[in-house]
Order: structure tokens, then sequence, then C-alpha cells
């Protein structure tokens, strides 16, 4: 373009083109923070659902006390834990964001109010001398406050994996506006006739292994089967749905066998595992708070911890599975063959480490091999 106007009107066209991709990302970037106080938001909401059901539960036990107690502490402190109940799961139906989130809340709040009346009967059962009466109305209160637990679990994990995709895809479209952005730019100095330096071309290396490449471009991961395994394990209440769902973490991670590991008095216990025996499994034993060992080291410290693939020796990878403040054990990943350890494999890690240790810690369908062998200090990646 040898006009000196065309040139100017290309440039300003460049400039244009990458100032509105500028303000996309930076819309972006507001409905980024929106989303993450909405997830704080909800999963606090379903914490303290959760931590209301638990002291349901609790209250529930002191009707049995004297009845002078009765009256004048628990009858008012059920009467409040269950309205919590019931308020926080009827605010959180507008807002839940996963498939069958708001038929779950509406179900918890439905079942807060035959709680309600439950609790009524117990009352005037209990006041009216009738122990037998009251016991089996307790009874059937506490099988409410357990199905109420198992819906609460369920919403969190299905929330959690909800809000993940909606990040995902917020990260995904930046990245694209950001691609949009300079090629305009490069674009307009082309066409301006500005000369681009060529790049160099790297020096001739081996092109990598196909199964390797491939692995390794798991950097980006796949979205829709993280949400995919973080509702299976969402879902997870038997053996083999517990199963199901290691293999799938497994094969998301690429790993060759993966292991759960539970912290109980300052030893870690294998809880579930992927890849071993049941004779393999036992025979792990125990991991003590002081042994020489990739796991322990991820538990004493609270921090991701790698051992990369040799030529010998595959690669390890160990992860804090974290419960409120505390970690409460580590996700044990023995990778398939040269499959590098990079920041968006410990991503996905640490996603899969937060589902499957709470549904393993809670999970009836989970068993802790805590009478298999003595802790053990041999230093091992897993």
């Amino acid at each position: 373009m040898r006009s000196r106007r065309a040139r100017i009107a290309v440039l300003v066209l460049a400039i244009v083109a990458a100032l509105a991709a500028g303000a996309f990302v930076w819309d972006l970037g507001g409905r980024y923070r929106t989303l993450a106080a909405a997830q704080t938001d909800t999963l606090a909401r379903l914490e303290a659902a959760t931590a209301a059901v638990d002291d349901i539960a609790s209250a529930q036990l002191a009707y049995f006390a004297t009845p002078t107690d009765l009256d004048q502490e628990w009858l008012a402190r059920m009467s409040t834990l269950i309205q919590a109940v019931f308020d926080e799961a009827s605010a959180l139906v507008p807002l839940a964001r996963a498939q069958g989130s708001a038929d779950s809340l509406r179900t918890v709040a439905e079942a807060s109010t035959a709680l309600t009346s439950v609790d009524a009967r117990t009352r005037q059962a209990l006041r009216a001398g009738r122990t037998s009466v009251a016991a089996d109305l307790v009874a059937e209160g506490r099988d409410i406050v357990d199905s109420m637990l198992i819906e609460l679990r369920n919403l969190r994990f299905a929330e959690t994996a909800a809000f993940e995709a909606a990040r995902a895809s917020l990260l995904a479209e930046a990245g694209l506006a950001s691609t949009a952005a300079a090629s305009a730019l490069v674009i307009g100095l082309l066409l301006l006739g500005m000369s681009v330096p060529e790049a160099k071309e790297p020096p001739a290396t081996p092109a990598p292994a196909p199964d390797v490449e491939t692995r390794d471009s798991v950097a980006a991961a796949d979205v829709g089967a993280l949400a995919a395994l973080s509702v299976l394990i969402a879902k997870t209440d038997t053996p083999e749905r517990l199963s199901a769902s290691l293999e799938a973490a497994a094969r998301l991670l690429d790993a060759s066998r993966l292991i759960v590991w539970l912290a109980v008095d300052d030893v870690l216990h294998p809880a579930a595992a992927y890849g071993f025996s049941a004779e393999r499994l036992g025979a792990l034993g125990r991991l003590s708070n002081d042994a020489d060992n990739l796991t322990v080291l991820a538990w004493r410290t609270g921090r991701d911890q790698a051992i990369p693939a040799t030529p010998e020796a595959p690669g390890a990878l160990a992860v804090p599975v974290w419960h409120g403040e505390g970690c409460a054990g580590v996700l044990a990943v023995e990778l398939r063959n040269s499959r590098s350890i990079d920041e968006p494999l410990q991503d996905v890690a640490r996603i899969v480490a937060a589902h499957l240790g709470g549904v393993v810690a809670v999970s009836p369908a989970a068993s802790v091999a805590s009478d298999a062998g003595h802790p053990s200090r041999e230093a091992s990646g897993m």
C-alpha cells in the first residue's frame, strides 16, 4: 500500500480491533471474578446447610435428656436448625448451576419440612412419656437426616464441577480473544508493508513419539471429561461405582496406578486404589509421618510433590487431599511411561484429589485398610 491515507486507515482498523479484543478480555475478567464470588457463596451456603444437618443429628440424641433440659434448650435449637436448612436450600435453588441441582435443593427443603413434622410428634410423645414411640420417631428423623446429608454432599460435588467447567470456558474465551488481538496487529503491520523479523528455525530435534505427544497434549485438560468424572464421583455410593470412578480418574490423569491415602492418628492408610490387586493393596501397609516417602512429604508439607520420569522408571505425583484447613490425606499417582509432569496435569490432579478424597472419606463404599500391616518407613514414589 503506497497511499499514506490507506496505510493510516489500515493501522487504525488494526488498533480498533485490538482494543475491541482487549475490552472483551476485560469483560471476561469481570465475569471471572463474579463467577469466583458466586462459587464461594454457593459452597459456603452448602457447607452451612450441611453443618446444620449434622447439628440436627446431635440435637436428636438430646431428646432423651430430662424434660426440663429438653424444654429449655434443645426444642428451640432443633427448630432453629431445621429452619436454617430450609432457608439455605430455598435460597440456593435459583443459584444452582449443575443439571439437577435445583431439584436436589427442593428435595432438601421438602425433607426439612417433613423433619419438622416428625420433630413435633417426637416432642408430643416425650411429653406424654411414650419413650418407645419417641425412639421410633427419632429413628425416622435420622433416616431423613441421612438422606439430606447425601443430597448435600452430591450437590457440593456437582456444583464444584459446574463452576470448574464455567471457569475453564471463560479462560478459553480469553485465550481466543488475546490471539485475535495479536493477529489483528500483525495483519495490520503486514498490510502496511512493515517488515516482520523472520523467525529463525530452531535446531532440528528428534520428533517425539506419537503416544507421548498425544499424552502431553492433555496440557489443556478436557473440561468435558473432568466434569463427567466429577459427576461420576459425586454419584459414588457402592464399591462398584468407586472402582469406576478410580478407573476414570486414572484414565484422565494418564496414570497406570493411583492410591488415595487418608490420615488417621498421624498415619497414612491406603483407602482406595486403582491398578493394584487386593493382595498388593493389603501388603502396602501404612505410612508413618516420618517416612522418607514422596507421599508422606506431600502430606507433611501440604504441597504437590513430583518425581520426573526416567528411562528406567515412570514419573510419580503426590497431591494433598484437603479437609477444611488441614491435609487429610494424599492422592498418589504413578504416570504411564514417559508422561511429563506439567502445571495443567497438576491442576487436574488437584481437582481429582479434592473429589476423590471427599467421597472416600465419607462414602460407605470406601474401605480403609487400617489393619493391613504396620506403618511403613520405606522410601517409595507411591
